[in-house]
């Protein structure tokens, strides 16, 4: 997993970036990178659900440091632009376990309260003995590809918050062992600047 040089700068204490970055890196060592997940294809259970719970840690701080980026972003002016609907063709996507850069992956930063309860149901269940590793070599190279070039992401949420400011408190996802897996101090780091930053977005 390589990282790319900044094509913007970052509004979020350097400090957390690079709390973020060896975090990542902590996951990447143990349970390899993205391309070797996909390789695996098949984890036993035990080990499907311990690398869950590393990348939805990750995924849990990097939602704070998303909104402290959105925060700092200017509004700028909603463009109204005409669009003819067209019907969407739908396209063969092929997954190569040694290509991650051509996957198709997106990350998630408002989790609706379904989804947060279907994440901590996934975490406790006992279902069978194996697990697909796909789905988590995707969300690690989400994770990658976000610390990378966080901008896009950021100005996005900025739109989204700006539209429904009440979203703003789904990106303080708080996973199961979240604190036992992040660093105390660290963590208290990332939810008082990300607490600062959610001000922006009050309307009341």
């Amino acid at each position: 997993m390589s990282f790319a040089p900044e094509t913007h700068p970052r509004a979020a204490p350097l400090d957390l970036w690079r709390h973020f970055r060896e975090f990542l890196c902590t996951i990447v060592n143990i349970f390899g990178g993205p391309e070797d997940l996909a390789a695996r294809h098949t984890l036993l259970r035990t080990e499907w659900r311990l690398t869950n719970t590393w990348i939805t840690v990750a995924e849990a701080l990097l939602r704070r440091l998303l909104l402290i980026e959105a925060a700092a972003l200017v509004p700028t002016p909603v463009r109204t632009s005409r669009r003819t609907t067209t019907p969407r063709l739908r396209k063969l996507v092929s997954y190569y376990p040694d290509k991650p850069e051509d996957w198709r992956v997106h990350f998630r930063c408002l989790l609706d309260s379904r989804q947060r309860k279907r994440q901590v149901r996934s975490s406790r269940k006992r279902p069978s003995r194996f697990a697909s590793a796909w789905a988590l070599a995707l969300r690690l190279e989400a994770l990658h590809r976000v610390f990378n070039d966080p901008h896009a992401y950021a100005a996005r949420l900025a739109r989204r918050l700006r539209r429904t400011p009440a979203a703003v408190q789904k990106l303080f996802t708080t996973p199961p062992k979240l604190a036992r897996f992040a660093d105390p101090d660290a963590l208290d780091a990332y939810d008082r600047a990300a607490a600062d930053a959610a001000l922006i977005f009050d309307t009341s």
